[in-house]
């Protein structure tokens, strides 16, 4: 059941056509997801946690920065994202694509555009530990 399960949930994110892309001051919220999917799975290590939620970037916005405990996947299925990467340089998502969510990796959404964007995220992480954690001020 639960390989049929990851299963489904990796061809869901593919009818969605998603392609993978590599990695502003606005203000710091973060969107209230529509959670789709969410199931727990038994693993050498403890219980992995998959989720499958949806969420709607305002125009003008942009999330808090941090990082996740497992990897993910987020897909843009409407307008545009800017996933803004600390150390590294932004990456734009247009509707289609998507970015490789990795353990660690301190990071945030940023809707730069004046229309509203619509997107998936799909992450599978450590139960015990929480699904986003916030990223350290930088020093």
């Amino acid at each position: 059941m639960a390989r049929r399960t990851v299963i489904c949930l990796t061809v869901s994110l593919l009818l969605t056509s998603c392609s993978l892309v590599q990695g502003t001051n606005h203000p710091v919220v973060f969107p209230t997801p529509a959670l789709l999917y969410e199931q727990r799975f038994a693993a050498a290590n403890g219980e992995i946690l998959v989720t499958l939620d949806r969420e709607n970037y305002p125009p003008h916005y942009a999330g808090a920065w941090h990082t996740h405990s497992g990897p993910g996947l987020f897909c843009v299925l409407t307008g545009t994202i800017t996933m803004e990467i600390r150390g590294a340089p932004s990456q734009l998502l247009h509707s289609g694509q998507c970015w490789e969510e990795i353990p660690g990796i301190i990071h945030r959404p940023a809707n730069t555009t004046s229309s509203l964007a619509t997107a998936i995220f799909y992450l599978f992480g450590p139960a015990q530990l929480p699904r986003i954690m916030p990223a350290p001020t930088p020093s």
